[in-house]
């Protein structure tokens, strides 16, 4: 049941299936990160989760009860599979491919972009070296943040084991 108080998480989600169907999962994207990205701003700078020197990891997935509920009632659109494949390919054909996250569900693109915002006006670049799906705990790992960040699989692993965003910081400056 869709109550009052729950509805704008639901209606949120279910116009993200929307604007796939209207404008495509290219538009779609850009239009969440452009909204993650403005909520960077308006927050202004800053790093959230845990450090440990230059890793910070996320040890909740935020907002996972809200997209647990929604696929609870829906299923998992094809439209949100569509977006998360888009987001990679865009990864996987760009020179500055460690830029782009590691995706396991639709919200990670929002977190990632509200994110990698807050920390660029701190002065620090994000490369989101690894993610856990918050369903079924599979590891997603963006090769090209990786390899950039000097890093390996089994690293992310462990930083994984304790959350499910992980992103290796660098000064803007590098």
């Amino acid at each position: 049941m869709i109550r009052l108080e729950n509805m704008l998480p639901k209606a949120f989600l279910l116009g993200i299936v929307e604007m796939v169907n209207i404008v495509g999962p290219e538009k779609t994207l850009e239009w969440l990160e452009d909204i993650a990205r403005r909520l960077g701003d308006i927050e202004g700078g800053g790093i959230e989760g845990a450090r440990e020197d230059d890793i910070n990891y996320i040890p909740i997935s935020p907002c996972t009860t809200d997209l647990v509920e929604f696929m609870d009632m829906f299923g998992e659109p094809e439209e949100f599979k569509k977006i998360i494949e888009y987001s990679n390919h865009k990864r996987d054909i760009s020179e500055r491919g460690w830029e782009y996250p590691a995706l396991t569900n639709i919200l990670g693109v929002l977190h990632h972009w509200y994110s990698y915002r807050r920390a660029e006006i701190s002065g620090i670049k994000l490369l989101n070296v690894g993610s856990k799906s918050p369903f079924t705990d599979e590891y997603v790992y963006n090769e090209k943040a990786m390899e950039k960040a000097g890093m390996t699989r089994e690293e992310v692993d462990r930083y994984l084991e304790k959350g499910y965003y992980v992103y290796k910081m660098e000064n803007i400056d590098n």
